[in-house]
């Protein structure tokens, strides 16, 4: 048994001397490895599309707004008797996003 470890320290030596001259390779070629693998992991997520179960579920969740038809009233007799009012909802009518 003795004679096999004595047989295996020349082998060890000789892979870690391999090893260590061709480490910067190793090295490279692992970590373009990860970020290869990266890029086509984002690639492949990023033109995934939902299922049509998926939209419909969450169509479903959203709810439309809903206005108070007398607080639509007092708003239209806002903006007929105030000049201010009218502007302001004139832009908010033709640019909505403007701030």
């Amino acid at each position: 048994m003795s004679k096999d470890i004595k047989d295996l320290k020349p082998l060890f030596l000789k892979s870690v001397t391999w090893f260590k001259r061709y480490y910067p390779l190793l090295m490279f070629i692992a970590i373009a490895g990860m970020y290869g693998y990266l890029v086509l992991q984002i690639n492949s997520l990023s033109h995934l599309e939902p299922t049509d179960q998926v939209v419909s579920e969450r169509i479903k969740e959203v709810r439309k707004p809903n206005i108070d038809p007398q607080t639509a009233l007092k708003l239209k007799a806002l903006e007929d008797n105030s000049q201010e009012v009218q502007a302001l909802f004139k832009a908010a009518r033709e640019n909505p996003f403007q701030e």
